[in-house]
């Protein structure tokens, strides 16, 4: 008898914790769209040091939704963070190739080795996030360290966003910018 009731009431509370969670999921399905439609990049650049190679990608994020947001960049893989050039080569953060499976992970992917989106810089583990109130912007800062001088842009820039309210998220896609125009100039030291 008294495993019966147990049996019961742990139903009772599964049926509960699983019809609160779709609500829950529902909730979060309404406003999906509108974050992530309000969340903007902007004045997407590429300058590049002719004499050096480096090149320096920068775009903006913009916040035009009514609430504070979490902006998390997924940086880990092709999709996650990718740059591909006019002349066909792919850039990516190269990931370990120490591990069992791994040794041809970054064959034929240029490395990026530095990524900052506003005061948040990449160290090892492949994300950065940013808060963003309503309004506000912050830049992401993409740099590669040896881009030839032959290329001219970078016909395809991928870049995985996750948006979160209030630690849910609402939002996960991979956006996919136009070309970018290298402007190669000599950069100041």
């Amino acid at each position: 008898m008294r495993k019966l009731v147990f049996s019961f009431w742990r139903q009772a509370f599964m049926a509960l914790g699983c019809t609160a969670a779709s609500l829950l999921t529902y909730s979060q399905g309404q406003t999906s769209g509108q974050t992530a439609d309000s969340i903007q990049i902007s004045n997407v650049q590429a300058t590049g040091d002719p004499l050096t190679g480096q090149v320096k990608v920068t775009m903006d994020f913009t916040n035009h939704y009514s609430r504070p947001v979490r902006v998390h960049l997924v940086l880990g893989g092709f999709d996650g963070l990718g740059l591909t050039d006019n002349k066909g080569g792919k850039y990516k953060i190269h990931t370990t190739d120490q591990l069992a499976g791994t040794a041809d992970i970054n064959k034929g992917f240029n490395n990026i080795t530095s990524v900052q989106f506003g005061d948040k810089r990449y160290k090892w583990l492949t994300f950065v996030e940013q808060q963003l109130t309503p309004g506000a912007s912050r830049q992401l800062s993409i740099g590669i360290p040896k881009v030839s001088p032959s290329v001219t842009e970078f016909n395809e820039i991928n870049t995985r966003r996750q948006v979160s309210i209030n630690y849910a998220m609402v939002a996960d896609h991979v956006v996919k910018l136009p070309a970018v125009p290298i402007q190669w100039k000599r950069l100041s030291k």
